[in-house]
């Protein structure tokens, strides 16, 4: 897992407000997302790629889409 811009780096994401808009929107399932409060609301995120706002399968991934 890692934090809105560590996703935003790896899955070459514009912004962080595109990732949060997915949490909001449910397309990052809420059971790929912690949130830590002790660490003044840090979002760690299950490294899934999306790709316009949909999950990628592996099928998908295997084609380099």
């Amino acid at each position: 897992m890692g934090h809105d811009t560590e996703y935003c780096k790896r899955f070459n994401i514009p912004n962080t407000q595109t990732v949060a808009a997915w949490i909001q929107r449910g397309i990052i399932p809420k059971e790929n997302v912690v949130t830590i409060p002790e660490y003044n609301n840090i979002r760690l995120i299950k490294a899934v790629p999306y790709h316009n706002g949909r999950q990628l399968s592996s099928r998908h991934l295997h084609k380099g889409s």
